[in-house]
């Protein structure tokens, strides 16, 4: 799918735990382990992180005119491990 290049930077994607639908442009990944290499860009002198996870990424194309319109996306529950 298009939007694992721009995501898998971010977090791992198993797509058992992904549901779409075309014609209606909703895109829905849940429990997405976020990569390691994520935390050490942020450079916390005082924290370091174990690991983390995101709970839903939301995805809203409004179909057929998604060139036309804004492109929805909705991040719910990051949790992370410190």
């Amino acid at each position: 799918m298009v939007f694992d290049t721009f995501l898998s930077k971010f977090v791992e994607i198993d797509t058992s735990k992904t549901s779409f639908s075309l014609l209606s442009g909703k895109i829905k990944l849940q429990n997405l382990k976020i990569k390691d290499e994520i935390f050490q860009m942020f450079d916390l002198p005082f924290v370091e992180v174990a690991h983390g996870y995101v709970g839903t990424i939301s995805i809203d194309l409004q179909m057929p005119f998604f060139y036309d319109h804004a492109i929805k996306v909705f991040v719910d529950k990051i949790y992370f491990v410190v």
